[in-house]
């Protein structure tokens, strides 16, 4: 999601903040932070489309909006002292303070936006429509600032030489607009940086060349169709709404990471809602999130803090199975007490987590409480013969005087007839075992490959993309970048689910 400057602040000064902050120890020096955004309140924003492709542009960070399909035309001239004008229509349904529209000057690193003029009509204004207003002369320039997004060509992403700004213009006459109206809008605006003319960006849309019905005007030429020179195609404009509504999200310009009262790292607001400290101390800490503005709702939103501990996984999980009736299975998992740097006297649960191979989420089937002076723990999962395949297991260790849990390195066991050794011997042969990130890896197999999954050692799926050369062989490469460690390559094969365990270096 693209997500670019600030909201206005209308009816009241309310600066939205962070709830449902949660922490977590996710290995022995990282902290997994999580949190959702408080209900905003009457401002709203929408959006026209015009980022092709998020963190594609210089030095893989920026957004850029690309040229495509031919199109040519980076910006169409709305400088006033040019002797331009941009026209388009727009349709509203909430009350009104603001529109937002996209420029650029050049290479400039920073707006110079100075005058903006609007005029608003209730039609075409080139078919006799009444203004609503504006036409005055009035500078009605509300707002600016750098939206870190570049306009490029089709093979250029990494060109800087043209950053889009967003301008912001006030307007009056749909602030008591609670019903659906399309409008009628004339723009344009002057800079300071005379040797560039200023330049309004059009909607962009991957794989459409005609977007929307602008039309410009120059001195000499009147109004015209807004065409982009390599297609002839029409375009529109993009435009944000500022207003008054319900139920959107104020956008955010920065996010504050605090580490026991002080500032660790500040993030940017695309950020989903998450961060992880790479560095966590190695038992707990003070954690805090703050919400920063900037332009209309400058300031900061109150700090939430969390007080993040690390719990302990248990050690020597292990399992063995057992046929008990026919059609019967009982898998025995066993585990050590962990260490625990916090003593005795603290509540403490494990939470015995289940999830068939090839399915994607962990099911709780069981919490056992900790007791003073135990130091082996014990729980059998009976189960049904007849369906192939084996149960991932993985345990949970859980305190309730502390925010967070660790999680024990999975073991797999069986819930069909077969034994795990049975399994693993039939079927499949992966090559190598040990390999990198950057290597591909060979599968072959006896039967028709269907599916193939590789997994980490605490269940987690990892983005690979697989080759098939034929039924059954396929090569598979990663996507991402992972960690040094042992992995489950999962084949799901015509006759039934095979594992090989690998490791990447």
């Amino acid at each position: 999601m693209m997500l670019v400057g600030t909201a206005l602040v209308c009816a009241q000064d309310y600066i939205p903040g962070v709830k449902n902050l949660k922490g977590e120890y996710i290995d022995d020096n990282k902290v997994r932070l999580t949190w959702t955004s408080e209900e905003q309140g009457p401002y709203f924003w929408a959006s026209s489309d015009f980022v092709t492709h998020e963190k594609a542009g210089y030095n893989n960070y920026c957004d850029v909006s690309a040229l495509h399909s031919g199109l040519s035309t980076l910006g169409f001239n709305a400088d006033k002292d040019a002797g331009c004008q941009i026209m388009d229509k727009l349709t509203v349904n909430e009350e009104v303070y603001a529109l937002r529209f996209f420029l650029y000057e050049g290479a400039t690193p920073f707006s110079t936006i100075s005058e903006a003029y609007i005029t608003i009509y209730d039609g075409d204004p080139l078919s006799g429509a009444n203004v609503l207003e504006g036409g005055d002369g009035v500078n009605r320039l509300y707002g600016r600032g750098n939206t870190n997004i570049f306009r490029v060509s089709e093979d250029d992403f990494s060109n800087v030489n043209t950053p889009v700004f967003y301008t912001d213009v006030q307007i009056d006459c749909l602030q008591d607009n609670y019903e659906e109206k399309t409008i009628w809008y004339v723009v344009s605006f002057n800079g300071d940086l005379k040797e560039e003319d200023v330049h309004i960006i059009p909607r962009t849309i991957l794989g459409e060349t005609t977007t929307g019905e602008a039309r410009i005007y120059t001195e000499g030429t009147g109004w015209q169709p807004m065409l982009d020179e390599g297609t002839n195609t029409q375009q529109g404009v993009v435009v944000q709404v500022i207003g008054h509504g319900t139920g959107a999200l104020t956008p955010v310009d920065s996010c504050n990471i605090f580490r026991n009262g002080e500032l660790l790292q500040q993030i940017p607001e695309d950020s989903n809602e998450s961060f992880i400290d790479e560095n966590a101390p190695s038992s707990n800490a003070i954690y805090g999130i703050q919400y920063v503005y900037w332009s209309w709702l400058e300031g900061s939103s109150e700090i939430v803090n969390i007080d993040v501990r690390k719990s302990f996984p248990p050690k020597n999980f292990e399992y063995d199975s057992e046929e008990i009736e026919d059609d019967m299975i009982v898998n025995h998992l066993t585990w050590v007490r962990e260490d625990d740097i916090f003593g005795e006297n603290i509540k403490t649960f494990y939470e015995i987590y289940r999830k068939k191979i090839l399915e994607d989420d962990y099911v709780l089937i069981k919490s056992i409480e900790k007791v003073d002076g135990q130091d082996i723990y014990q729980y059998d999962d009976v189960t049904a013969k007849g369906t192939y395949g084996a149960y991932e297991y993985k345990i949970n260790t859980y305190n309730v005087y502390q925010t967070g849990s660790s999680e024990s390195q999975f073991v797999v066991a069986e819930y069909a007839g077969e034994t795990i050794s049975e399994i693993e011997s039939k079927s499949i042969n992966v090559i190598p075992t040990v390999f990198s990130n950057n290597e591909s890896v060979s599968i072959e197999s006896d039967s028709d490959i269907k599916d193939v999954k590789m997994i980490d050692m605490l269940g987690r799926n990892v983005n690979i993309s697989m080759n098939q050369a034929n039924d059954i062989s396929c090569e598979i490469s990663i996507n991402q970048r992972c960690n040094s460690g042992v992995y489950l390559i999962v084949v799901e094969t015509q006759n039934g689910s095979y594992y090989e365990k690998v490791i990447l270096r």
